[in-house]
């Protein structure tokens, strides 16, 4: 899946938090079941799903760092690796995400800014699917769904 992107400078202030981290199978299928779970990747094939965690980025965050923030344009889909992450609309908490929690598929689906801004409440990590390799792989499902229910 070639990576291409006009969202230059979005979400630049994460690169001060990529980090390095190597990947067993038990984290592969962690970070697996995580997308499966979600409301968007649940309708990917194994080899999509795949796809995304070949493809998936690490960021480490101290407590109170922004991870993304509302109405912004995002360039990721986020799953938590460890640490606790508060979601916040319109600066009130509406949900605790720990490990496995997933976040920002909103924005990449519909391309529209972020819904809610997304803070470390503790020191954590977070795992990040590129955009467009997310965005990518939900309309081939779709297309591949649309032609064989013909």
């Amino acid at each position: 899946i070639r990576r291409i992107s006009c969202l230059t400078g979005v979400d630049e202030h994460l690169e001060k938090h990529r980090a390095k981290k190597d990947m067993d199978d038990e984290l592969k299928a962690n970070l697996a079941n995580a997308l499966k779970r979600n409301r968007f990747c649940r309708v990917l094939n194994s080899s999509a799903i795949d796809t995304m965690v070949s493809s998936i980025e690490y960021f480490e965050f101290e407590a109170g760092d922004v991870v993304m923030e509302q109405n912004s344009p995002g360039r990721y889909f986020f799953i938590v690796d460890r640490g606790t992450f508060e979601e916040e609309v319109h600066g009130k908490v509406v949900s605790t995400l720990t490990s496995g929690g997933t976040i920002g598929g909103l924005a990449l689906v519909y391309n529209t800014g972020r819904t809610a801004t997304l803070k470390a409440k503790s020191p954590g990590s977070i795992w990040g699917v590129n955009g467009t390799t997310f965005r990518q792989l939900l309309c081939e499902h779709s297309r591949s769904h649309y032609s064989e229910n013909r």
